[in-house]
């Protein structure tokens, strides 16, 4: 994914982690997700490396990719087509790191 914002900043994802970037699950593709995972656990129960590899390969496509621009805040989604849409930060006090915020579950 690679965006122009209108203020200028160029974002692009090369792969590496970025905290203005984030894969996105939508929720209709939750019950294909886990269901992907546990088929894949149970097909290569004595490999985890290769279960794991095949999750990836099997369940990318269910995501999406977004990215926030870390000088204006605004949003930017893809859909399955890879055409981005761009949604404006219309609350002033919008954090400008949303995607990089870590969650209740993650250790400082």
């Amino acid at each position: 994914m690679k965006v122009k914002c209108p203020c200028g900043r160029f974002l692009k994802h090369v792969g590496d982690p970025s905290p203005y970037f984030a894969d996105i699950l939508p929720s209709l593709f939750m019950d294909e997700y886990c269901d992907e995972i546990e088929r894949t656990v149970e097909e290569y129960p004595s490999d985890p490396g290769i279960a794991s590899q095949y999750v990836l390969d099997r369940t990318t496509g269910l995501f999406r990719q977004m990215c926030q621009c870390p000088d204006c805040g605004r949003l930017f989604i893809e859909d399955k087509n890879y055409k981005i849409f761009m949604f404006g930060k219309t609350d002033p006090e919008c954090p400008m790191d949303l995607l990089a915020q870590q969650t209740r579950n993650q250790k400082d």
